[in-house]
């Protein structure tokens, strides 16, 4: 146990295991904070240009101490700078002056390919109902909730902003009493690191919810397979089987909940009922069409236990146990195709778990995978 992660590097005449355990501690806490991880993505580069002088030095005891030592000083000065940003960011737990009660919010992600390099990040929330005071309106209840989010990059500087003005009816009081409201952000952003921060507030229960998360919009490969996050939903209708062979059509759509032709409840607190279809969407990327035009791929579909705390060599070694494995085959012509599936959870356990979906290009030879939490409940 130490005070200070960077006293596991100790002084060595070359690149030796203390290097590759203090990245392994920085990688195992990342799920705390992403400040973690970023620190064990720059010790791993440094290392890559550590290992690169030591491979072309003729005497390299001599030469690494020197290496060694630069490392851990570009490793304090990169310290220093996140610790510097972290200081002039907005806490992750705000702790209110004036006399406000929590009001929970669920929230989660999703980024999809956009034209022009551009990344659509979709931003799920979810407020209960019953942290909210409803009032007899007429033959209604009815209670409004207002907010703002904002989205900065790394350097917290504010590119985009959005906000909520809404009126929320129930038929009765006992309506008031369960479910949530739910809806999402829609943003255009290019390639990058982001902060975000969301306020909701309903003034007639004096409740009040912050939120501060981190995320990164990834820089799609033009000439790779890829493909997008997982989206979660209890219900995905199509609205007309024509835009659903086109990706222009979904982005201009007046619906937010709306994409490619079809409308897709969100999920945010990525829980869903047992007794309940989950339905699951997502985007394929760059599929190689042979020379008829033709494309065909695999989709494996599998759900693994969850397991929260592991060890290194846990993290490193261990397997998830597969609960539910399916592998289907698909032919078309789209090279971008949209995909969603629906998976029948009455047989699975409750619990936490693990959905990854991967695409094998059977024409290209490559393979690539996207997963996400999922909670099962048995109500």
């Amino acid at each position: 146990i130490v005070d200070d992660l960077s006293q596991v590097l100790v002084t060595r005449s070359e690149p030796g295991p203390e290097m590759f355990n203090l990245i392994n501690l920085y990688e195992s806490r990342s799920y705390v904070d992403n400040y973690y991880d970023k620190i064990a993505s720059e010790l791993r580069r440094i290392l890559s240009v550590d290992m690169s002088d030591y491979g072309q030095q003729q005497d390299p005891r001599n030469q690494n101490i020197g290496n060694l030592n630069l490392a851990r000083q570009q490793l304090a000065e990169y310290v220093a700078d996140l610790e510097k940003i972290k200081a002039q960011a907005p806490p992750a737990i705000y702790r209110h002056d004036y006399e406000k009660k929590p009001l929970a919010i669920a929230h989660s992600l999703a980024r999809f390919q956009e034209s022009n390099g551009q990344v659509r990040v979709e931003i799920y929330y979810g407020v209960p109902y019953n942290y909210l005071k409803f009032s007899p309106a007429g033959r209604y209840w009815a209670t409004p909730l207002v907010g703002e989010i904002a989205i900065f990059d790394q350097n917290y500087a504010r590119v985009a902003t959005d906000s909520i003005h809404s009126r929320l009816v129930a038929p009765n009081r006992m309506a008031t009493l369960r479910g949530a409201f739910i809806s999402q952000f829609n943003f255009r952003l290019p390639p990058g690191a982001y902060h975000m921060a969301l306020r909701i507030e309903n003034e007639p229960a004096n409740r009040l919810g912050i939120l501060r998360a981190d995320f990164t919009c990834p820089n799609f490969p033009p000439d790779k397979l890829a493909m997008s996050d997982l989206q979660l939903s209890p219900r995905i209708v199509m609205l007309n089987p024509g835009l659903a062979e086109s990706r222009a059509e979904g982005a201009n759509h007046h619906d937010r909940f709306t994409k490619h032709g079809l409308r897709i409840m969100p999920l945010p607190g990525l829980s869903i009922d047992k007794s309940r279809v989950l339905n699951v969407y997502f985007e394929i990327y760059n599929l190689k069409q042979d020379a008829r035009g033709r494309t065909k791929y695999e989709l494996q579909y599998a759900l693994k236990n969850f397991r929260e705390k592991k060890s290194i060599m846990g993290k490193l070694f261990g397997k998830k146990k597969q609960l539910l494995s399916v592998t289907e085959q698909r032919q078309g012509s789209q090279q971008n195709p949209i995909e969603h599936i629906g998976i029948d959870l009455r047989q699975q356990p409750a619990g936490k778990f693990i959905l990854e979906v991967s695409v094998h290009d059977l024409q290209r030879k490559e393979v690539v995978s996207s997963s996400v939490p999922i909670r099962i409940v048995a109500k």
